[in-house]
């Protein structure tokens, strides 16, 4: 009977041995970027499209024709991480629903008025609003990150 202990071995060493190669660069988790900057030590910064990154190198679409690099050869990748739309949704529903309860406090505090039944509805809605307009806002603002490549 054969030993299934070599088999776990062999195979936990060729994980080992490619999750190391992988791990050599400083690389975004994020394999496929529709856009970056790649950073040279001693040529200017070069803007890239469609870029693909692999364990060892990247490829990228250059005046209409792939071309790749070793990731030797680069100092740093500067990709777009998203977007601050969920920070501004935050932001905008906070302001708003402070501002939607600050405006019951003061009608509820003035012996001439009264507050209608729908006024729970009404935060909500203003509420909501403000998370949509902030998200908006949010959007337009994209997150960049820089990878430096060699630690």
């Amino acid at each position: 009977m054969k030993k299934p202990g070599l088999l776990v071995i062999f195979i936990l060493m060729m994980y080992s041995v490619a999750f190391a190669q992988d791990q050599k660069f400083n690389l975004p988790k994020k394999r496929v970027h529709e856009k970056a900057i790649l950073g040279f030590d001693n040529k200017p910064e070069k803007e890239v499209y469609d870029i693909q990154l692999y364990a060892d190198s990247l490829i990228y679409r250059s005046n209409g024709s792939f071309e790749s690099y070793r990731y030797e050869k680069i100092k740093y990748i500067d990709v777009n991480d998203g977007s601050y739309a969920g920070l501004g949704a935050g932001v905008g529903a906070g302001i708003m629903l402070i501002s939607s309860l600050f405006s019951i406090l003061q009608v509820s505090s003035d012996p001439d008025s009264s507050l209608r039944n729908d006024a729970g509805l009404r935060v909500a809605g203003f509420t909501l609003g403000g998370a949509g307009f902030g998200a908006l806002i949010g959007f337009a603002f994209p997150k960049r990150q820089t990878y430096y490549l060699h630690y």
